[in-house]
């Protein structure tokens, strides 16, 4: 056994071990971090310095590490304080166990290494164990169990594989090579994770971690973060199609100022290009469609300088084909590595440089410019690597030199963007995913590229279609690309295009959220568009959810669909403001100008801008924070210059925000903001928006009580606050509280205010009253009647008076589990004091209490006027009123009635306030009662309510009452 350290011969000093593998060759494991292992084989020779290393795409870390080392009879094993590595010294089996209980080990079931290259390994999966990543290696699916994805850049450049695969067993690993192999991912052996190549040497990476995100952070760290973009690219971007010339391009620039719709970056496909030629350096103006300043001429008023005097940038398309990058590449490899070898071939980006000069603020690389072979195949390069070896890193190369490139020639952030990738390319480059009309699919393939450490992949938008409008704007970059055809926004029909405008306003109002966002995904991997296993990774339900992600922390997007799982917690429609409970799949009403559900955590902050054309028109000094309060929650707002890299040495400015609820109040506390940048305004107003169950009764800043302004108010100041009661919405602004901060305390409503202190005098009524009589007392929605069998149900309490407040609120809420409702949309705000009952004083205060809930319970279940019902749900009633002892559905219904049964779901709810199958159970459970008390038998009174089965009866109506058939005709 050898000591080891990564890359080139064994050392003494090293944090591994070498050994000789049963005569096949080399083994050398070694640790690169607390959490990371390294394994390398090869069946002869030294290892080499790997070429993502060499090239700098992946990352050396500077943790440090304590490793030891034991060797047994058994084993070799290697322990850090948090991971362990055992290779058998009979078998050859290696198992990698993290610390965490919860931790999978990792076990090695089988490996071969080839003697002339290539190797085939084998891992143990575990039943349930779930797998994620592999970029957009396998499109069509997120969770990968079953599945198998072969691993070669296709001809036309058009994925990005991304050889990393996490597990929900705590462990995640990356194949470290450029060569092409597949994975199969228990789809040949359900039980059996297997990775074969047949060319290059075995070296992978394993990582620990107790969760997705913490595996996610550990993988970046070596395969690099994803550098932020500049800010305005976080807005929209509009591709023109390819023949257009500057006249087109400048009335584009007015249509979209004119139309009121936001974008930044107007790009040109490759009709700019005079050559017609797609050979690398062959890139000029196009002679006759684009008049373009030559040397030395004054810039003011030509092309790009109009464009940037109405705010846009500009975008070219590249085409980089049979040029050879890695001659620079090694040129710049030595000479960092102090070699001095002279320089025989330039950058790409030399041929770049011209452009960005004349104003230029992105590149664009199609499919086919990617892969830099068009023609010639088994080419040598300059590196000394084939075709077949290069195919993967080519594209990496090229946007590597375009973004250190520009970044070394203007100081400035580079924004490009492109279709092909591999292993570290999110450090260099924004991603498109999918073609035009990929609808699902591209969403899959970009939340598939988070979960494998990109941030900055998008779909295309459709400007045709509601649903594409509404994905494309809440990613994390919006783009529309014409191609070959006119698919300009500004032109669209008005409903379209109001709808346009509606998400792209929403879009750059939500900018400082998403630029927030994209500075954690730049300082821990974490992806802006985030997979719902990501987030909620304990809830089987997200496993394999397709159409559904959260944007940042609190915003969750659905796509191309109606239905949404809400997670565990409390969630805000936030078109309609509707709140609906987690733990289920709800179906959506979509308003006509929006495209699909968005919802909101509660607990959310969401920082807001004023609105603006395009992202750098003003220095931000007021903007508006939108709270929704929960239990306690917090979100820090990133702000830096937004186009330069000085963000990287930390001339940024953070501003923490965090919100609490308890009974009764909202404490919101924003911190005062720390650190600065170039251009930092000095002031900061925020406009802010508490959305609360209730009016407030007192509002403080910084513990003085502010006035309240009613609405319709004139003359009054900004110091005071006003509530919204459509939208149930405190609404304030403090101001210039950059260096100081605010405090702000909401106190609603008290509760329990207006509830008797001493009890009214009641008529009482003599006698026990039981739970089964009390319920039976809701039905009549008599509220005279049901107030004396309230009162001497209560009155039976005795000293154990907070108890029978808990079981009449549990009886209610059984009672409109049974009809179909929820107590939300039944007691609306009354709800809080239910949640808040434990500051009730007196029995009084509970009886009180009690009666207020039974009240709206009558209101909401009594009909509406027989006037105002649909003529189609008079029909229905009047045939569940006539043929209540028949089998009814709501499908049978649909078909007498001629209407769709989703449609006619919706509409008997609307108009009854409860399903058709709730109704129906209520009406059979109404008469079944009423012939019991009428003297008839158990079965008589079954077969009458539409039940052929007498013992199924019994159980129903126990549920449903409380008590079985026969102890209620006892009772009568």
């Amino acid at each position: 056994m050898r000591r080891y350290d990564g890359d080139g011969p064994p050392t003494d000093d090293g944090h591994g071990l070498q050994i000789d593998w049963f005569n096949r060759g080399k083994l050398a494991a070694f640790a690169v971090a607390p959490h990371t292992f390294r394994i390398r084989g090869k069946a002869r020779g030294d290892f080499a310095e790997s070429t993502l290393h060499r090239y700098g795409i992946l990352r050396k870390t500077d943790l440090t590490v304590t490793v030891e080392t034991e060797e047994t009879e058994y084993m070799y094993i290697m322990r850090t304080e948090q991971t362990s590595l055992h290779i058998g010294r009979a078998d050859g089996s290696i198992t990698f166990r993290g610390a965490g209980k919860e931790r999978l080990p990792l076990t090695v079931s089988g490996l071969t290494i080839g003697a002339e290259g290539g190797f085939d390994i084998r891992f143990t999966l575990t039943e349930g164990e779930r797998l994620y990543g592999l970029g957009n290696a396998v499109p069509d699916r997120l969770q990968l169990r079953g599945s198998r994805a072969t691993l070669s850049a296709t001809p036309d450049g058009s994925s990005v594989p991304v050889p990393f695969v996490m597990s929900s067993g705590g462990w995640a690993l990356l194949i470290n090579t450029t060569w092409p192999h597949a994975f199969d991912l228990g789809q040949t052996n359900p039980d059996e994770m297997r990775i074969t190549a047949e060319e290059g040497e075995l070296d992978l990476y394993v990582f620990g971690g107790d969760d997705y995100r913490e595996l996610l952070e550990r993988y970046t760290d070596l395969a690099g973060k994803p550098r932020l973009l500049p800010i305005w690219a976080y807005g929209l971007t509009y591709i023109r199609d390819m023949t257009t010339h500057d006249r087109e391009v400048l009335d584009d620039v007015l249509k979209f100022r004119q139309e009121g719709i936001p974008c930044d970056l107007i790009g040109l496909g490759s009709g700019w290009n005079d050559t017609g030629s797609r050979e690398a350096t062959a890139m000029r103006w196009h002679s006759t469609r684009f008049s373009a300043p030559t040397s030395g001429q004054d810039r003011s008023f030509t092309f790009v300088d109009m464009l940037q005097r109405h705010g846009f940038k500009l975008g070219l398309l590249m085409h980089c084909i049979n040029y050879d990058l890695t001659a620079h590449t090694e040129f710049a490899t030595r000479h960092a590595n102090g070699s001095g070898t002279e320089n025989t071939s330039e950058s790409w980006y030399a041929f770049l440089r011209p452009f960005a000069g004349e104003g230029v603020a992105s590149f664009r690389y199609s499919s086919f410019s990617q892969m830099g072979m068009e023609t010639e195949r088994d080419r040598k390069w300059a590196n000394g690597m084939k075709d077949r070896e290069l195919r993967h890193l080519y594209p990496v190369l090229l946007v590597k030199q375009t973004y250190d490139g520009y970044a070394e020639q203007t100081g400035k952030r580079p924004f490009i963007h492109c279709v092909s990738g591999y292993t570290g390319i999110q450090q260099f480059t924004a991603l498109e995913s999918g073609r035009y009309n990929s609808g699902v699919a591209a969403v899959v393939q970009a939340l598939s590229m988070g979960l494998s450490g990109h941030a900055h992949t998008a779909s295309h938008i459709n400007v045709d279609m509601r649903e594409s409008i509404h994905a494309g704007f809440l990613q994390p970059w919006s783009f529309i690309n014409s191609g070959s055809y006119f698919r300009n926004p500004c032109v669209l029909e008005k409903p379209l295009r109001d709808m346009f405008r509606k998400y792209a306003k929403l879009r750059y109002r939500l900018l400082p959220y998403v630029y927030s966002t994209a500075h954690v995904a730049a300082r821990t991997g974490m992806p802006i568009a985030r997979a719902m296993p990501l987030m909620f990774p304990n809830d089987p339900h997200c496993g394999e959810l397709r159409q559904q992600y959260m944007l940042g922390p609190f915003l969750l997007v659905a796509v191309y669909t109606d239905r949404v799982y809400l997670p565990e917690g409390r969630w805000i429609n936030y078109w309609t403001g509707e709140t609906s409970e987690g733990g289920q799949t709800i179906s959506c009403t979509i308003p006509d100008e929006v495209g699909g559900p968005l919802f909101v955590r509660e607990g959310a902050i969401v920082p807001l801008w004023p609105e603006v054309d395009y992202a750098d028109q003003t220095v931000i000094k007021r903007m508006a924070l939108h709270i929704y309060p929960g239990e306690r929650s917090q979100f820090t707002m990133y702000e830096d210059d937004g186009v330069t890299l000085a963000h990287e040495q930390g001339f940024a400015a953070l501003t923490e925000v965090i919100c609490e609820a308890n009974a009764g109040e909202v404490l919101l506390n924003i911190g005062p903001r720390s650190g600065s940048y170039a251009g930092m305004p000095d002031k900061r107003s925020y406009e802010l928006s508490i959305f609360t169950s209730g009016r407030p009764v007192r509002i403080e800043l910084n513990g003085m009580p502010l006035p309240e302004n009613k609405t319709g108010d004139k003359g009054k100041s900004r110091s005071g606050w006003r509530y919204i009661r459509q939208t149930r919405c405190v609404q304030l602004e403090v101001t210039d509280v950059a260096r100081t901060g605010a405090r702000v305390k909401v106190s609603l409503i008290d509760p329990v205010a207006g509830l008797p202190e001493e009890a009214e005098a009641e008529a009482a009524v003599s006698g026990a009253v039981a739970d089964e009589e009390l319920i039976m007392g809701l039905e009549t929605t008599d509220r005279e009647a049901f107030g004396m069998l309230l009162s001497n149900w209560w009155n039976h309490a005795g000293d154990d008076w907070r108890l029978r407040l808990l079981h009449g609120c549990s009886l209610f809420i059984s009672h409109m589990k049974r009809r179909g409702w929820t107590a939300s949309e039944v007691w609306g705000k009354d709800l809080e004091s239910v949640y808040t009952m434990h500051r009730i004083r007196s029995p009084a205060q509970g009886l009180a209490l009690l009666c207020r809930l039974a009240w709206r319970m009558m209101d909401f279940a009594r009909p509406p006027a027989g006037a105002d019902i649909h003529p189609v749900i008079r029909q229905v009633l009047a045939i569940v009123d006539a043929e209540l002892k028949r089998k009814l559905s709501l499908q049978q219904v649909a078909l007498r009635t001629n209407v769709h049964p989703f449609y006619l779901s919706r509409l008997f709810k609307r108009h009854v306030g409860q399903p058709f199958s709730s109704y129906v159970l209520m009406q059979r459970m109404n008469r079944a009662r009423s012939y019991l008390e009428s003297g008839m038998k158990v079965y008589e009174a079954a077969a009458e309510s539409g039940f052929q089965d007498t013992s199924h009866f019994s159980r129903v109506f126990a549920k449903y009452w409380g008590s079985p058939p026969e102890t209620f005709k006892r009772r009568i």
